[in-house]
């Protein structure tokens, strides 16, 4: 579903698409057998072995891949998989390359491709659209998130309505299912949303009657917050935010299914929709609102080396041995029967045999017995020798 225009003022339109490529099972560990067995790809891999020199500011290996600078080198084998995905919401030649971009697949035609299969998909033109209108005035851009806020009602679709809150500053979309457009029922859904991000300053709607009412009106004003209305249906007056709520209306449009899977589709376009890329910021939602990027596992389409951690040859804190005395919860007194893991061990209290948490277990105190104490000796200090002093013979004169 094509979520901007053209000029570039518009959050990325890969929403639908990523939605299906959450699905994409393809992995690094994938394109290496594929690279191995692709002729053309095992011969420039060996020449970037042998003469590393050569090849070191463009080509370079890692995990069995090919790499063109950041770029994962798709073998021939793989490319109309990878292509049938990009393609799969008919978004446009810019957009599928920049998708293609964004997610560093390469192989020398790539554009190529792209270009000859959306060129000539009726789809893909059927979805281009006239660009917006000119702007006459713009908003003045907020120097934080969640200090102007947009919201607006999708609906009534399946028989629900969708109120639509975006914060200007990063994008960040959330979206609620709501069985009517009622002023108490907008008023208890942005209750709920301020008690996680805080109350904004700004609060731009359109002058339908549920934004207008008075009880809509006094709960604003209670919080201090102020309320501006825009031209509905009037595309100059549209900004960025307004334009993005259209896109989440017509992403909306594509939840087809049975009614219980609405919610789980509606989280996957937002889940979706907070990680992608804004065009005229370059970061994600996310980034710009939660200071991180969301993790997927479309991160698995990237070269990276993960540490893995080996919890069976982990060091304990703890150490016990067979026979040791130890107390386990409760004060219960027990013997270590077996500590061969370094997470659990073993204990036979009272008869019984139960498995303890290394970190439940505490040794039993050795305390020695006040019969076998020695008392302690005080120090003989030395003695002080005394001056000798030879008497001195009386002169008789």
């Amino acid at each position: 579903m094509e979520l901007a225009s053209e000029d570039g003022f518009i959050i990325d339109p890969f929403l639908q698409v990523k939605m299906q490529l959450s699905q994409l099972s393809l992995t690094t560990e994938d394109i290496a057998i594929a690279t191995e067995n692709d002729p053309r790809l095992k011969k420039l891999r060996k020449s970037i072995l042998r003469d590393s020199n050569k090849y070191y500011n463009w080509y370079w290996i890692n995990d069995g891949c090919i790499l063109f600078g950041t770029r994962i080198w798709i073998p021939k084998k793989l490319q109309k998989y990878v292509l049938e995905y990009l393609h799969i919401e008919h978004v446009g030649v810019i957009k599928i390359i920049a998708l293609a971009l964004s997610y560093c697949v390469f192989w020398p035609s790539i554009d190529e491709d792209i270009e000859n299969l959306a060129r000539n998909c009726p789809q893909c033109i059927e979805k281009q659209h006239a660009p917006f209108k000119e702007i006459v005035y713009n908003w003045v851009a907020p120097e934080k998130p969640w200090k102007r806020i947009h919201i607006d009602y999708a609906g009534p679709f399946m028989n629900n309505w969708f109120l639509l809150v975006v914060d200007e500053y990063s994008m960040w979309p959330e979206v609620f299912i709501s069985n009517s457009s009622s002023a108490s029922n907008t008023i208890e859904k942005l209750k709920f949303l301020f008690s996680r991000f805080g109350e904004p300053r700004v609060l731009v709607s359109d002058n339908i009657s549920s934004f207008m009412e008075e009880e809509f009106q006094t709960f604003l004003e209670r919080l201090g917050i102020l309320h501006c209305t825009r031209v509905p249906f009037n595309v100059i007056s549209y900004d960025n935010a307004v334009r993005f709520i259209f896109a989440l209306k017509h992403a909306l449009i594509e939840l087809k299914g049975p009614v219980n899977s609405v919610q789980d589709k509606l989280n996957t376009v937002l889940f979706t929709c907070r990680g992608s890329q804004i065009t005229f910021t370059m970061e994600s939602p996310a980034n710009l609102f939660l200071g991180r990027d969301l993790r997927s596992n479309l991160n698995l389409l990237k070269s990276e080396k993960h540490k893995k951690i080996n919890m069976q040859n982990a060091t304990p804190s703890k150490l016990f041995h067979f026979g040791q005395k130890v107390v386990i919860p409760n004060n219960v007194n027990g013997f270590i029967i077996s500590a061969d893991t370094s997470k659990y061990v073993i204990v036979m209290a009272n008869g019984k045999l139960t498995r303890h948490i290394i970190y439940e277990v505490i040794p039993f105190p050795v305390i020695k017995s006040f019969s076998k104490i020695q008392p302690e000796t005080q120090p003989v200090r030395p003695q002080r020798r005394k001056r000798l002093i030879k008497p001195i013979k009386r002169l008789n004169l």
